[in-house]
């Protein structure tokens, strides 16, 4: 516990500022406070950010993989072809 002393304090802190900021301005009065202060750099960093929860992209990362898996295979099959049947498909 004492090793976390200081990040617990610094977490509290702002937690409560946070806390007693919400408590006196609301939901909506925060978010029309806060919303001037950040630019249009964060807003093209979250629009391109947000794509990587899409299908697409999970798409994209499913070829990678199989494109490094077969590459993978495709290697285990030209150094041992003998036993490439045994040693891969028949576990």
């Amino acid at each position: 516990m004492a090793a976390n002393r200081n990040f617990l304090l610094g977490y509290g802190f702002f937690f409560l500022v946070g806390l007693i900021f919400l408590l006196v301005k609301g939901k909506t009065g925060s978010f029309l406070f806060l919303n001037p202060f950040h630019g249009s750099p964060l807003n093209l960093f979250f629009i391109n950010f947000t794509y990587l929860g899409d299908g697409l992209f999970a798409v994209g990362v499913i070829i990678l993989l199989m494109s490094s898996l077969y590459k993978n295979l495709s290697y285990a099959r030209a150094t041992d072809p003998s036993g490439f049947k045994e040693s891969v498909f028949l576990k």
